[in-house]
This record gives C-alpha cells, sequence and structure tokens, in this order.
C-alpha cells in the first residue's frame, strides 16, 4: 500500500515511497481503433512535472513509466489499450584522443611547487 491513498474515517492518508510528490507527466496516446487520444500519465522523469506530450515526442525517461494506470479505455469506442514502449539507447559518437599534460603547478608560502607537475617536474622551484 506504500505510496498510495488510503481512506480513513473521511480523511486521505498519504503514504510515501520515497519519491517525490509532484504533478505527473501526461502522454497523448492515440487509440489504436479510432485515433481519439487518451492520456496517459507518467512519473518517469524524476517524478513528473506536469508536461504534456504526444507519444512521438515523449522522452524515453517518461515512456519508462508510461502504463502506471494503464490500461486506458478510449472516450470514444470504449475500447481499453496501453501502450508497448521498447527504449534503446544509442551511443552517436564517442572519441578518445590524447592531448598535453596539464601543469599541476601550485603555490605554497610564496613559491611555486612543481613536484607533481608532467610539465615541470624536472625544474626548479621558483618564487
Amino acid at each position: 500500500m506504500g505510496g498510495e491513498a488510503e481512506a480513513i474515517e473521511g480523511t486521505i492518508e498519504l503514504k510515501p515511497e520515497g519519491k517525490r510528490m509532484g504533478c505527473p507527466d501526461s502522454v497523448y496516446v492515440p487509440c489504436p481503433k479510432c485515433g481519439t487520444e487518451s492520456e496517459f500519465q507518467s512519473k518517469g522523469d524524476d517524478g513528473g512535472a506536469c508536461r504534456g506530450y504526444k507519444l512521438a515526442d515523449a522522452p524515453a525517461a517518461v515512456l519508462s513509466d508510461v502504463n502506471r494506470h494503464s490500461p486506458n479505455q478510449c472516450e470514444k469506442c470504449g475500447i481499453w489499450f496501453d501502450v508497448e514502449a521498447k527504449i534503446e539507447y544509442t551511443v552517436i559518437d564517442r572519441r578518445v584522443f590524447e592531448v598535453p599534460p596539464p601543469c599541476l603547478c601550485y603555490e605554497w608560502e610564496g613559491k611555486t611547487v612543481s613536484t607533481r607537475c608532467p610539465v615541470h617536474k624536472n625544474q626548479e622551484q621558483s618564487s
């Protein structure tokens, strides 16, 4: 029952699950039979932020929780349906290349210290 509202003598008691309370995002999904849009809610994107998306434009994080109250019933034709979201992550480009070493010299009591500096490690300390 964690995270759900429970009626107790006419009041509502909220039981937290560790997630912040917030306004869910909405994903508007066309009915597969008649095309009428139905609202699916999601808190997949850091708990929700009251944003609205068409199914084709919803980010992966939102789609990861889009079926939290599924299935939905179409208001026009009455069929029940839910969303199958296949989320794939693609690495587009990653490159690793050599660069010159950084200078790690630092000031200590008015003198420049270069003992750990790969650029100046063989030079004497200067003031």
